[in-house]
């Protein structure tokens, strides 16, 4: 419903705007008028034609108005041409694609609520883009029941492509990711797709960051990424966040050669083998990250801001340091769970970076610290303790536990004898300590001397 206003809210704001129309019933308009929309008034077939709608002016608008255009015969449906800016179709239903329903080279277009289906025996790509950028393709389908060699969406290089909020369907591949450009793209939204072949495609270039989101992704044959023959220096990575996949019997993540990664982020999947990586495949790899949240609290069950919190991973290296907000809470966290690298067989090499550990400090609260496996979303909580008050040491040399959080009350003459502060956390005193030979604080302790307080 809201598209729908919003579409309606555009068509009638166009005669602001001083747009003019014209109608169209077959391929013999031109859409060479800027300022101009253009509007299907029935249903027509395009008969043997090389390019059936072609586009070569600013600021043109297309409307199917429900109706269809069948392209039997017709090796492009719809080609934005030299002089194309800022095209906008709207409601446009292609059938029977022969070769190509939309070309697109260094232009810009945005296609919204459209369907695009084809049966031919090879399709280079139903959506054929190069050289272009900022593409839109929003709402609507693509579908291929193609028996050859067969692409829903070629895109042979550029930045800034959106496909979202579609559904897609092939007998054979889903993208075909050739040539990408140093920009986003494509970004991949909120997408149903069923595909017999790979999902994304890389045979010759590179498909570097091309980004999936909140997207169901059903294969039946190839995998979900596939870098079949890259001769590139740097394929580059896709990430994929927020999904579903189901490879069922198959394979997430192939590739042939160098310099390809696969990232999921929050993403389910069922597979068969997560990765089929060639010994040869040098610098590639692919990883498995989840989110983690954590939050503090007081013993009444009160959110505590300041709380210093660390998280380290299984190698003891520090993955976050920082301060909990006014709600108890950290920046939500992307963690790594595991990594595949090249190993000796195509199964590759897999590094664990798990079990993590999340440690809370606070001034006068007992250290505490929470370890996890992390297998899916986490959310961790810390439970501080407040300082009882009392200290835990020894007569003779003092060790103190400065995690403890306490406080030393009690004058004392320590005859000679070493004190030594240990670990994160911080000891205060409130008191006269005298008469010691040596003080020493280690491994992250701190000593605050409070008012009326001696260390000397």
């Amino acid at each position: 419903m809201k598209k729908l206003l919003l579409l309606l809210f555009f068509l009638i704001a166009l005669s602001s705007y001083g747009y003019a129309d014209t109608a169209i019933s077959d391929c013999s308009v031109a859409l060479n008028s800027a300022n101009t929309r253009y509007y299907l008034t029935s249903s027509f077939s395009t008969g043997t034609i090389a390019s059936c709608l072609n586009v070569s002016a600013a600021n043109v608008i297309l409307d199917g108005t429900g109706y269809s255009i069948n392209g039997t015969g017709a090796t492009t449906l719809i080609s934005l041409k030299s002089g194309t800016s800022n095209f906008t179709g709207y409601n446009i239903t292609a059938t029977d694609i022969l070769t190509t329903g939309i070309s697109i080279s260094s232009r810009t277009g945005q296609f919204y609520n459209s369907n695009f289906s084809s049966s031919a025996t090879t399709l280079g790509g139903i959506v054929t883009i190069t050289s272009a950028a900022g593409q839109i393709l929003d709402g609507g389908s693509i579908t291929s029941t193609a028996t050859g060699t067969s692409y829903l969406v070629y895109i042979g290089g550029g930045t800034g492509m959106y496909v979202q909020n579609m559904i897609l369907s092939s007998t054979k591949r889903g993208f075909d990711i050739e040539g990408a450009g140093s920009g986003s793209y494509p970004i991949i939204n909120n997408v149903t797709s069923n595909t017999a072949g790979s999902f994304l495609y890389s045979g010759l270039s590179t498909w570097n960051n091309t980004y999936v989101n909140n997207s169901a992704i059903s294969i039946t044959a190839g995998s979900i990424a596939q870098s079949a023959r890259n001769t590139a220096a740097n394929i580059g990575t896709v990430t994929i966040r927020n999904s579903v996949l189901n490879a069922t019997g198959l394979t997430i993540f192939t590739t042939a050669l160098a310099n390809a990664a696969l990232i999921l982020i929050n993403t389910t999947a069922t597979y068969t083998n997560e990765v089929s990586i060639a010994t040869t495949s040098n610098g590639s790899w692919y990883s498995r990250r989840w989110y983690v949240d954590a939050n503090a609290k007081n013993s009444t069950g009160s959110n505590l801001a300041n709380v210093n919190i660390t998280i380290k991973d299984v190698n003891s290296n520090t993955v976050y340091n920082g301060l909990t907000d006014g709600s108890g809470n950290i920046p939500q966290q992307t963690l790594e769970a595991y990594n595949i690298t090249v190993g000796s067989n195509t199964s590759g090499t897999y590094t664990y970076l798990s079990n993590y550990t999340i440690q809370g400090v606070l001034d006068g609260y007992a250290t505490q610290t929470v370890s996890f496996n992390l297998t899916d979303n986490t959310q961790t909580n810390l439970n501080m303790t407040e300082s009882t008050g009392s200290c835990t040491y020894t007569s003779g040399n003092w060790i103190i536990q400065a995690s403890d959080g306490c406080n030393i009350s009690v004058s004392t003459n320590l005859f000679g004898n070493n004190i030594t502060f240990n670990g994160t956390g911080t000891t205060r005193i409130n008191t006269t300590i005298t008469n010691f030979s040596t003080c020493t604080a280690q491994n992250g302790a701190n000593i605050i001397v409070n008012s009326g307080g001696i260390l000397g």
